[in-house]
């Protein structure tokens, strides 16, 4: 259930892929249809940080790890500010 609830606090932008399609493909582990949603979404807000994040989570649990970690990178390195919180 924690991936519910990240996903529902991730999509602010309110392309067509809803929240609630994304959570039920997780539920039921479709990941690859989730990640094809998300894409859609990115294609429509390509600088949602949120969504990349997630992006790369659906990645990981696809089993492109490398992907996922050139997403993590590029994350870290535009906001690097976030890195170290005072």
């Amino acid at each position: 259930m924690k991936t519910v609830f990240v996903s529902c606090n991730i999509f602010q932008s309110g392309g067509t892929e809803s929240a609630s399609d994304i959570d039920e493909l997780i539920r039921t582990r479709q990941f690859d249809v989730a990640l094809a949603q998300v894409n859609n979404l990115l294609q429509e807000h390509p600088g949602d940080a949120s969504a990349r994040l997630f992006k790369g989570y659906l990645l990981i649990e696809c089993g492109r790890n490398d992907e996922a970690i050139s997403i993590y990178s590029e994350l870290i390195e535009e906001f690097q500010d976030l890195q170290n919180p005072t």
